[in-house]
């Protein structure tokens, strides 16, 4: 598929993202088949917005990409929001292991 279709088809999905789904808040985790490259929590209608605006805003630190929506009960505070995070600040972000299901992703990715 050329680079232009490849485009032109991400952006016929964030137009359905945008159309039909709410805004909240996503996690994505960034790795590789070696190591964990960092989390990030951003904004989005869906999850192909929520990698075009972690991109867009440099966030993206390469990698595969991983990712879930996360519930309202169990945002972190806002000051983990739109920047890339350590394991360490991830695990800072949920003390109580509010997440439980990233949590788990974060430790399968080690």
């Amino acid at each position: 598929m050329a680079i232009d279709e490849t485009l032109g088809r991400a952006l016929e999905l964030v137009q359905e993202e945008l159309l039909h789904n709410p805004l909240r808040l996503w996690y994505l985790s960034y790795a590789t088949e070696k190591k964990f490259l960092g989390g990030v929590f951003i904004l989005a209608f869906g999850p192909v917005s929520a990698v075009m605006r972690s991109q867009a805003q440099g966030l993206n630190p390469g990698g595969e990409v991983m990712m879930i929506e996360v519930p309202k009960i169990k945002e972190p505070e806002y000051k983990y929001w739109n920047r890339l995070l350590t394991k360490a600040e991830i695990q800072r972000a949920n003390p109580d292991d509010k997440w439980g299901t990233i949590a788990e992703l974060e430790a399968e990715e080690e």
